[in-house]
């Protein structure tokens, strides 16, 4: 697994678009704790908070978004494409139904659950749910951009705390 910060570093605000998008499309990828590491780079001054959290919430509504239309776009065939690296045939089946039966609910709920997350945008879009039903992925994605940030700053927090005991062993002032 290539290094994070090293990712960071040389690709900036683009890395962590890239990684966040490309994670709400459905690849494995540390989506996470990209965003964790960014809210530690924040907190360091390597890094400006408003446009990390503006392309964090940009680029996970376009994925969840580029997924919808996926679904939409090619039927059932984006979702068994995609599904058949998680989940068997007679899931794809029950996800199916759960969305046709609940919809917009069903969508939300299904982005708070690791194996269908990734499957929400596209079956959204096959079964033919119209595009507001993708609205709730908003607050999901704000809201996940709060928890990403905060274990990268108390990790900050954390290590200035550590870091700052002199040689001497004895607590010098922090910053």
């Amino acid at each position: 697994m290539p290094d994070i910060n090293q990712l960071i570093t040389d690709w900036g605000y683009a890395g962590i678009f890239l990684v966040v998008i490309l994670g709400d499309i459905g690849l494995p990828v540390p989506e996470k704790t990209v965003l964790a590491v960014a809210g530690y780079l924040v907190w360091s001054g390597r890094l400006q908070l408003l446009p990390v959290l503006l392309l964090a919430l940009v680029s996970a509504v376009v994925g969840d978004n580029f997924g919808y239309w996926l679904g939409r776009r090619y039927g059932r065939a984006t979702v068994e494409c995609y599904a058949h690296w998680l989940l068997k045939p007679g899931r794809v089946v029950v996800a199916e139904s759960f969305v046709s039966r609940y919809g917009a609910l069903a969508v939300c709920v299904a982005r708070f659950v690791g194996g269908f997350r990734f499957l929400a945008g596209p079956l959204a879009g096959s079964v033919g749910l119209p595009f507001r039903s993708q609205l709730p992925g908003v607050e999901r994605q704000h809201n996940q951009l709060r928890a990403a940030r905060t274990p990268g700053a108390c990790s900050a927090a954390a290590r200035r705390d550590c870091c700052a005991i002199g040689e001497s062993g004895r607590a010098r002032p922090s910053r």
